[in-house]
């Protein structure tokens, strides 16, 4: 039956860009879809429609949807409104569907009437979203009868005035303009009474209008989903992220994510297929429908449609961030189907958060909101009037806004005046989370302006919150004060002295500034000083700092240099040290080269010697360099305690390992406290928390490392000093060769070891959390009993037992993943110990 619409897929796929930026199908396309039937699907066949089943009609929909949205839109619009047809005088309905080119357009009444005249009737009114109305031979539109009721009206598109104004992204090719009439003459055989029986009773008029759409708009949303779900897919087959050593098809949180997608894409599926199936078999049964079942085909509907948003979502994080084409394919539905939940149009501003974006207060443009005397500056929006928004509101003194609820609640900062509601005055200063499901009723008597973003909560934040900003006139060092964090949210007021460094590092989340008072030098392309109330949003892994500089020790392989390479890639200007000089002018050479605005300075130094910190020091400074961001990595096996003499061995190692790193903070880091900003990482080790016989140095000198970060972050917390242990396991660096434990690298089993990008990924990302769920001693002690299984079980073999496999999963690894190769793999996690706070972060490696 649908062979020929079928046939029509690849070409359906192939101009969905095309439909897309012409904002309709295209003519040829159109001309094929209505000799193929598609518009006349569900029409009966004695008036030349196909009478499709409307279980059968469902999954062509879902397979037009997935090669374009529009397209799928386009034709469900008009198969359904089409059976409205069927209320005519059987006559009228043979003369509409006699010709092959009929396809009809509707749009839902925002004021329709009629009433009775001479010639039959006269119809005004104005009409919203007739998607497809660009291709329609006849409009329908439902309006009120001055005698009461409803009633549905058949008219010729030339008859209508049409407004362009429909600018959704991801279905703008549906055209879905709204439509005016004014004292437009109609036939009586042109309008029928929507109230009574249908002039040809089949199962499709014996299921209201509005419940066929729910249950088709869920089947455009499902193979949108499963578009969406096969480009993820596709993607994650050759995609290798940045600063990553896996694709992201072997990557254990994308198979994750992507799993959980599909879970809830079929569930969702199955569940639309059973429920329809279910009513329809009433119907032919009973000769009705049931209120059980309508309400089974609304709830039905509206789940599908949420959960198939949800998949949205779930594949957006999978590959959002990874290259501007996956935002096309994915954004535009998501922000779409988001919509159909709330039942808006789109109106897009700085909506693409894979963009660093700002707006500068000395550009803002107010613009008049629809309430009198309430003013905006737009920032980032999708959607409507009923939007996710982040604005800029001024009151003109007086004024007022409408009574309202906050579906996915609402949150704001008075930057100046007193805003008032029902429950409070607010004055300047005032910060205030309004959870979904509250509302009130604003205004303002003296004037304010306020800085707002809506409909960004998380559907479980429940929490309300009123405080003030602890703000203060002159603050004598950069203070980070907390004011609300849930799951991986978190608002902070900063406060940061003239003249003082400012520095946000890279996040894989979105991040945003609000400028409050003050000015800030800000650095993208070119430096920008912005003002009070100007506004920045970083794209995720973009940094935010004024010519901040990393120090990195033993930077001339493994760790050091991934560290080097990932803060240029950031933009940070770098101090490499190490004894070789010759290797770090070789990395100095090739990072300049990629990053051509970078400023790399190499010290030669042997940190063995006790001199070395001083002279790191001594340079740097007649360099007039000041360090923002201290890495101490260098670092070595280690003698035998026991059997190497003479004793200058151990008293170098020592030095080296414990000396140099507690001289080089006690040099660097006063600077950053007195700045107000800095980051310092020891690179530790899991050993740190492992006795094991025979090792008498590296061991305890990694404990030492993690007691003396502890103790740092604990006395720098409050300066805006972040320290952090770092505390991998087993990498993949030379650091074993070098050491002469090849041999025990190579019978240690692949699935205990992670890459250097890895751990350095997660290094720079768990320096920036604060707060945690897990402490840190349990995630050592899950590790350190890991490794005791492996002293006992492992070292020397490279396989497991189905008994072993269940340990290592009980103690915390990563559950077991395909390989590109299609074997089994596993991969750690690298333990991070963040020594701000005694609470500590169990974050996923990004």
């Amino acid at each position: 039956m649908f062979a020929q619409i079928t046939a029509l897929l690849p070409q359906i796929k192939a101009a969905a860009q095309e439909i897309e930026s012409e904002r309709q199908l295209p003519t040829a396309l159109v001309a094929r879809l209505k000799k193929a039937g598609a518009f006349r699907l569900l029409i009966p066949k004695e008036f030349g429609g196909l009478e499709a089943s409307f279980e059968d009609y469902l999954p062509l929909i879902q397979s037009l949807a997935k090669a374009d949205a529009s397209t799928a839109w386009c034709v469900n619009q008009a198969a359904v409104i089409g059976t409205t047809s069927l209320w005519l005088p059987a006559e009228q309905i043979k003369a509409i569907w006699a010709d092959p080119e009929t396809s009809v357009a509707n749009g839902p009444p925002f004021a329709g009437k009629i009433k009775p005249s001479k010639l039959g009737y006269t119809l005004n009114g104005h009409w919203g979203f007739s998607s497809g109305c660009q291709h329609a031979t006849w409009m329908m539109g439902a309006a009120r009868y001055s005698e009461g009721g409803w009633r549905i009206a058949y008219f010729k598109p030339e008859q209508v005035h049409f407004i362009d104004n429909w600018q959704t992204a991801g279905l703008c090719g549906t055209g879905s303009f709204e439509f005016t009439c004014n004292n437009i003459e109609l036939p009586a055989c042109q309008v029928a009474d929507a109230g009574q029986p249908a002039t040809y009773d089949n199962e499709m008029t014996r299921i209201p209008s509005a419940l066929l759409f729910g249950c088709s708009f869920a089947a455009v949303a499902t193979g949108v989903a499963q578009g969406a779900l096969d480009d993820v897919l596709e993607i994650a087959q050759g995609k290798l992220p940045r600063y990553a050593s896996l694709q992201l098809r072997d990557d254990p949180d994308v198979q994750r994510f992507i799993g959980k997608a599909q879970a809830r894409w079929r569930s969702a599926q199955a569940y639309l297929t059973m429920t329809v199936a279910d009513a329809f078999a009433e119907v032919r049964r009973e000769g009705h429908i049931t209120h059980a079942n309508r309400a089974a085909l609304r709830m039905c509907s509206t789940h599908v449609i949420r959960e198939c948003a949800e998949v949205l979502d779930l594949a957006y994080k999978v590959a959002g961030s990874t290259g501007t084409g996956i935002v096309l394919c994915l954004v535009r539905p998501v922000c779409y189907f988001r919509q159909l939940r709330n039942g808006t149009h789109d109106m897009n501003v700085r909506a693409d958060l894979d963009q660093t974006e700002f707006v500068s207060s000395a550009d803002f443009t107010w613009q008049p909101s629809p309430l009198a005397g309430v003013e905006r500056v737009l920032l980032d929006r999708v959607g409507d009037e009923v939007a996710v928004a982040t604005s800029l509101v001024r009151y003109a003194p007086g004024a007022s806004f409408d009574p309202h609820k906050h579906a996915l609640g609402e949150e704001f900062v008075v930057l100046e005046g007193v805003f008032s509601d029902e429950h409070a005055d607010y004055p300047a200063g005032s910060y205030i989370r309004n959870p979904p499901g509250t509302g009130h009723t604003p205004h303002s008597d003296p004037g304010c302006v306020i800085f707002v973003k809506l409909r960004q909560f998380d559907d479980a934040d429940l929490t309300p919150v009123v405080t003030q900003l602890p703000m203060q006139t002159s603050a004598p060092a950069s203070a980070q004060h907390e004011l609300y964090r849930y799951k991986d949210e978190a608002v902070s007021y900063v406060e940061v002295p003239a003249g003082q460094r400012f520095a946000f590092a890279a996040s894989y989340y979105v991040r945003e500034l609000l400028i409050i008072s003050g000015e800030l030098d800000w650095q993208q392309e070119e430096t920008r000083r912005l003002g009070p109330w100007s506004w920045i949003r970083m794209a995720p892994g973009q940094p935010l700092r004024i010519n901040a500089t990393a120090l990195i020790t033993g930077a001339s392989a493994g760790l050091g240099a991934e560290f080097a390479r990932q803060l240029a890639q950031q933009g940070y200007n770098l101090v490499l040290v190490a004894r070789r000089l010759e290797k770090l002018n070789e990395l100095a050479e090739g990072l300049q080269g990629e990053h051509p605005n970078l400023t790399v300075n190499c010290i030669a130094a042997d940190l063995n010697d006790k001199q070395a910190p001083q002279q790191i020091f001594e340079q740097t400074q007649s360099l007039g360099i000041e360090i923002d961001f201290l890495i101490n990595n260098a670092g070595a096996a280690g003698p035998d305690l026991f059997t190497d003499k003479p004793w200058q061995p151990h008293a170098d190692f020592l030095q080296l390992m414990m000396l140099s790193v507690t001289e080089l903070c006690y040099l660097f880091v006063p600077g950053m406290a007195e700045r107000g900003f800095g980051r310092v990482i020891n690179v530790s080790s899991v050993a740190a928390r492992i006795a094991r016989a025979g090792d008498c140095h590296y061991g305890p000198s990694k404990t030492y490392l993690v007691a003396l970060s502890e103790g740092l972050g604990l006395a720098l917390k409050a300066k805006g000093v972040h320290v952090s242990a770092l505390c991998p396991g087993f990498t993949h660096t030379d650091f074993h060769d070098v050491a002469g434990m090849s041999e025990m690298k190579a019978a240690m089993p692949e699935f205990l070891w992670y890459s250097a990008e890895t751990v350095v990924v997660a290094a720079q990302a768990d320096i920036e959390a604060i707060v945690g769920a897990l402490d840190a001693r349990q995630q050592v002690e899950l590790t350190a009993t890991l490794l005791q299984l492996c002293d006992k079980r492992v070292v020397g073999s490279s396989a497991l037992n189905s008994e072993e496999r269940r340990a290592f999963t009980t103690h915390g690894l990563n559950p077991e993943r395909p390989n590109s190769d299609g074997n089994q793999s596993r991969q750690g996690v690298p333990v991070i110990i963040d020594a701000e706070v005694p609470e500590y972060r169990d974050r996923k490696t990004p």
